[in-house]
């Protein structure tokens, strides 16, 4: 992506830019935290996904997967 904007708007332009997405993933990283900390309702959603997630990870541990396609014979 950077060496895309360097082409298309050069150096100084490209850094306004990218500075100003990593403002935006910062401010929304900062609102979902505040929508975590003040909405029950997400907040136990999220809690609910996260037990999910950690109790498949905790499954898949158990499984041997073949790395890159393989099949075992």
């Amino acid at each position: 992506m950077w060496k895309y904007m360097l082409y298309r708007y050069g150096y100084f332009e490209s850094a306004k830019r990218f500075c100003e997405l990593i403002k935006i993933m910062l401010d929304e990283i900062t609102l979902s935290s505040t929508i975590n900390d003040n909405n029950k309702v997400h907040n136990d959603l999220l809690n609910k996904i996260t037990e999910e997630t950690e109790r498949s990870l905790i499954i898949d541990r158990c499984q041997d997967i073949p790395l890159w396609g393989k099949t075992e014979t």
